[in-house]
């Protein structure tokens, strides 16, 4: 009897114990091969063999849809280990190569979202280029210096950030234990309507700087507004904004928070204020 009319037949259920099929190219016809379909005492589904052939391919190529309960385990080498096609490129790919995309999920459009490589980086998104680069080696890829984590695009995040220690349970503070070093856009060709401060002197004189001790504050403070302990300088918000008001916000919580290096430009006018009267004093002896 063909292995393809085994049929044990158990009440309403049938059950193939062995099934032989032929190996079926892409263009329709059917090569002899031993292709077998086998049910495991577990319950398991197992198919050996190939696809080869006029074809080419990996093993058992369908189209259509499938639904597995249970596990799926795929043995084998090679490119295109497993793969799945949409209507515009490749959705989703395994490889076990050593030099390339191991794995990989792409959109509709065939656009990567996904990749992991075989040089240990994972890289997700797609913004003329990968948006986001993970390397488990350094230097990272490209020779980009000592950077283990490249991002190009804007960068959205909604909780705190430390950088080199542990970060505070604030929202939207970011803490870093080295120096973090950063420059202004300050070109005078984008600038119009410039002029020095005016009365610079008497501004700062409205002005204190303070030393101070911070509040204690609960956990729903820490969060929405600072997580600021113990002794501490500086100015109070208050004032400057009362003479400076471009360097003060208001945040959404309430509180009022200063640019402080801002302050600045105020006290260089002021300065130079101060030097013109010691200078008319000395002139007046």
């Amino acid at each position: 009897m063909p292995n393809w009319k085994r049929v044990i037949v158990s009440g309403s259920n049938a059950v193939f114990s062995s099934l032989q099929v032929p190996s079926i190219y892409s263009n329709g016809e059917v090569n002899t091969g031993t292709n077998v379909v086998t049910v495991g005492t577990n319950g398991q589904l197992y198919m050996t063999g190939s696809y080869g052939g006029g074809g080419g391919g990996g093993a058992f190529p369908f189209t259509g849809s499938a639904g597995i309960s249970g596990s799926l385990e795929i043995i084998g080498s090679g490119s295109g280990l497993l793969e799945v096609e949409g209507t515009a490129g490749s959705l989703f790919s395994v490889d076990d190569g050593l030099d390339d995309v191991i794995f990989a999920a792409n959109n509709i459009s065939g656009v990567p979202v996904i990749e992991a490589n075989a040089d240990n980086t994972v890289k997700l998104g797609k913004l003329n280029g990968f948006g986001i680069v993970i390397s488990g080696s350094t230097p990272a890829p490209s020779n980009i210096a000592l950077a283990n984590i490249l991002m190009t695009g804007s960068v959205s995040i909604s909780g705190s950030m430390g950088v080199g220690m542990d970060a505070t349970t604030t929202f939207g503070r970011i803490d870093a234990k080295n120096d973090v070093v950063a420059f202004s856009t300050s070109d005078e060709r984008l600038k119009k309507y410039v002029k020095n401060i005016p009365n610079a002197l008497d501004k700062v004189a409205q002005i204190n700087g303070v030393n101070f001790q911070w509040r204690k504050t609960d956990e729903e403070m820490k969060q929405s507004v600072h997580s600021f302990e113990g002794k501490d300088v500086g100015v109070i918000a208050q004032e400057i904004e009362k003479v400076l008001p471009e360097v003060v916000i208001t945040r959404d919580n309430g509180y009022k928070a200063v640019k402080y290096e801002k302050i600045i430009p105020l006290l260089v006018e002021a300065i130079k204020e101060l030097q013109a009267e010691v200078k008319e004093l000395k002139n007046n002896k």
